[in-house]
């Protein structure tokens, strides 16, 4: 099944609503308020994808909530930082990749510490 059709699924669905009643109705990037107040013109966007996942299965701290316009603009932005990180990891070794990575979780304070992860 594709990814855009795993988006069709009910469990994303609910996962989608009940995230973006949680967050309420303000997009995180313009601060638009949406006026119907409810869950359309809004999306969930992940903020980072992992092999294997479903859609739902990720954390709350995964998504930004986004107006229709902001979700594609920040998609186009991602997918644009993905090719040049993607271009950066190939001059790495795992071991440089993986010290990066730890690095890089360290300074974070909203995500899992280093001893968290595996690299198994």
């Amino acid at each position: 099944m594709t990814w855009q059709q795993k988006l069709q699924q009910p469990q994303w669905k609910a996962f989608r609503i009940e995230l973006i009643i949680k967050h309420g109705p303000a997009c995180d990037d313009c601060g638009t308020i949406n006026p119907r107040s409810n869950v359309t013109g809004l999306d969930a966007h992940h903020c980072w994808y992992e092999h294997g996942k479903e859609p739902w299965e990720y954390p709350e701290n995964a998504f930004l909530i986004l107006c229709r316009k902001c979700h594609g603009i920040r998609q186009k932005v991602h997918n644009s930082a993905q090719v040049v990180l993607g271009s950066y990891m190939r001059l790495l070794s795992v071991e440089q990749m993986k010290a990066l990575t730890f690095e890089l979780v360290a300074k974070r304070t909203d995500l899992e510490q280093p001893a968290a992860f595996s690299f198994e």
